[in-house]
């Protein structure tokens, strides 16, 4: 009991971290606004009018306390400047983080409070053209069974031409499926090697010179974000 009222109480002081984080990103790199709402207009049920309906293909983690942050993706899951969007975890709705739309849309979402110890819920997206709803999406726990979310702390070196050997250093960078997938910016990348605190990769062809890219790394037990993260150079 007392080691999941401390994960309560850290999913709290994690959610405030996060927010801050994503706070910082946005205001890194103005130049590259890679965290924007969605334009646009599926295990999972749902509709809606004119195409432009949600849907919800994966949620990751798939476990945790309250306070861990959710990736959910899909398509169509925000519409810009839309007052209905809602993210409902079996009734409760999650406080919305970011929204990226690339290749594959995504929303960051908080995982309310309230929902029973245990308990496994739907999850659901609603705006204005529609509703989804993916069944057993998420099940409450004291922890990500599948290991701790990803953090970086430095990537190095910061900018270079393709080709570039470069390294991320951080925690958590492996899930215990010991599956890593990266991007830059939309490009994903070769990774040569993999730990929990490195994970090393090649600077693939694709990205424009002088902008800074993105940088996506994800695990079974989430999702890292760094913008501006690296410079194609010459």
């Amino acid at each position: 009991m007392l080691n999941r009222l401390t994960s309560r109480v850290d999913g709290v002081r994690t959610r405030l971290s996060l927010v801050v984080l994503v706070s910082t990103l946005l205001a890194c790199d103005s130049t590259h606004p890679t965290f924007t709402e969605a334009e646009l207009g599926g295990g999972g049920s749902g509709g809606g009018g004119g195409g432009c309906a949600p849907v919800v293909n994966v949620v990751r983690p798939v476990d945790g306390p309250p306070g861990t942050v959710v990736w959910l993706e899909g398509l169509n899951l925000a519409r810009r400047g839309d007052p209905e969007l809602r993210i409902v975890f079996g009734g409760l709705e999650a406080d919305l983080i970011v929204v990226i739309s690339h290749d594959v849309e995504q929303l960051g979402v908080i995982v309310p409070d309230g929902i029973p110890d245990g308990a496994t819920v739907p999850v659901t997206v609603e705006h204005s053209c529609g509703s989804w709803t993916l069944e057993n999406a998420f099940t409450d726990a004291a922890e990500i069974s599948c290991g701790a979310q990803p953090f970086s702390f430095s990537l190095t070196p910061s900018e270079g031409p393709v080709g570039t050997v470069v390294t991320v250093s951080g925690i958590n960078l492996v899930g215990s499926d010991g599956v890593v997938a990266a991007w830059l910016g939309l490009t994903p990348v070769e990774i040569l090697t993999v730990s929990a605190e490195e994970v090393a990769f090649v600077a693939p062809a694709g990205p424009p010179l002088g902008e800074r890219q993105l940088l996506r790394l994800e695990t079974c037990a989430g999702t890292l974000l760094a913008q501006g993260a690296f410079l194609y150079v010459p």
